[in-house]
């Protein structure tokens, strides 16, 4: 009969995890791996199975999200989606935290209707690079001369500036 330690190490192993009971560096291909994923390379447990090619991935278990290839236009949906789940996450905490917070906090909420637009497909990509030609003109007026405008304006202004210029990049980059 096979002693607890050998029992316990063969668990583990079948679980996946590292002697210490800690799970190893996860192999998800967002970022936090330092190998990258190949086509043709056969994987292990919880991880792509088979020689699907990289954008049709088939995973197994939650650490590892099914990818499926996008197309055109799906692009700026799927990136307005997350980009949208961050701004609602960073601006909730900023409000919760309040003070200097706040500020953090006005630069963020401007984000989310445009966010919120553009994840439905419902975003003017004409009118959106009108309206940051505008902002950045008023950027520049309000600037000029010793920074006449309040903070909460200025990170408002700069918020607005900031997601439109991701979803002009993005929508851009179909054309690439």
């Amino acid at each position: 009969m096979e002693n607890i330690n050998e029992q316990i190490s063969r668990i583990k192993t079948m679980m996946g995890l590292n002697e210490d009971g800690s799970t190893p560096q996860s192999q998800n291909p967002t970022g936090t791996t330092k190998h990258k994923w190949t086509d043709k390379v056969v994987r292990g447990p919880g991880n792509p199975v088979g020689n699907a090619p990289s954008t049709i991935r088939t995973n197994h278990g939650p650490g590892n999200p099914i990818e499926l290839a996008e197309d055109e236009s799906t692009k700026l949906e799927s990136f307005a989606e997350t980009r949208l789940g961050g701004a609602e996450t960073i601006a909730g905490n900023a409000k919760e935290k309040g003070g200097a917070a706040l500020l953090t906090y006005h630069h963020f909420e401007v984000k989310l209707e445009y966010y919120e637009k553009a994840s439905k497909g419902e975003l003017d990509m004409e009118d959106a690079k009108k309206e940051y030609k505008d902002l950045l003109e008023k950027l520049y007026t309000s600037t000029k001369d010793d920074m006449g405008i309040e903070q909460i304006d200025f990170q408002e202004l700069l918020g607005k500036m900031e997601v439109l210029g991701e979803l002009i990049i993005k929508e851009n980059e179909k054309g690439a």
